[in-house]
């Protein structure tokens, strides 16, 4: 064999094992290596605005609180109004 016949039979082989197993890498580790980075700044993110999101999170259970107790007042105060009897009814 020639020697350039060598170089170019592990050339191929690289190729042909390396193109497989760096697709197999590429499809499975950089998703997760995506979705860590992600995680990551979105962590980041919330330890910077940690006081910003605790208090927005205080009003929002406010508001929800004050909307469900107006509603719930509501349906109240219809129901006492507008029922009517059943056992005046007969048939």
């Amino acid at each position: 064999m020639k020697p350039s016949q060598e170089e170019q039979t592990g050339l191929g082989t690289w190729l042909v094992l390396g193109i497989p197993a760096f697709l197999l890498i590429a499809c499975c580790a950089l998703p997760v290596l995506l979705i860590g980075i992600g995680l990551t700044a979105t962590g980041a993110f919330l330890i910077g605005m940690k006081d910003w999101i605790i208090g927005i999170i205080i009003v929002a259970a406010g508001v929800f609180l004050l909307v469900r107790t107006n509603l719930r007042k509501k349906s109240d105060s219809e129901k006492s109004c507008c029922m009517t009897s059943t056992l005046d009814r007969k048939g």
